[in-house]
């Protein structure tokens, strides 16, 4: 689980990182990405019932977004000073979690969000 200090928690925060927030697109997942004033980066995971029909597999799909970027934190490789939605693409449900942190380490490299101890 991505602790409490780094997730987006409430319809606002979301609706302002969607509004003002910078897009960012790879081959499984887009990002959504706006500078906060905080310490810490922020996290939201996004999974449209338009694209992924079932509950179970949306679920599966953001565990695994949230592991990986738990994993991300934990290791001191996220930059502190952003909010970052994660939306997911109907593709997600067809890879294995190795392709899918991949594609968000190449996503998150490229937007310069990674730490350079990384």
């Amino acid at each position: 689980m991505v602790p409490r200090r780094n997730r987006l928690k409430n319809k606002k925060e979301f609706e302002k990182v969607f509004k003002n927030g910078k897009f960012f697109g790879g081959q499984y997942c887009t990002i959504r990405m706006l500078e906060n004033k905080f310490s810490v980066s922020r996290f939201g995971f996004v999974t449209g019932k338009k694209l992924i029909k079932s509950i179970v597999r949306r679920n599966k799909v953001k565990r695994r977004m949230r592991e990986i970027v738990r994993l991300f934190l934990k290791e001191n490789k996220i930059k502190p000073g952003f909010d970052v939605i994660i939306i997911a693409k109907e593709k997600a449900l067809d890879t294995n979690y190795q392709k899918l942190k991949d594609d968000l380490e190449g996503i998150f490299k490229r937007v310069k969000l990674l730490a350079s101890n990384s």
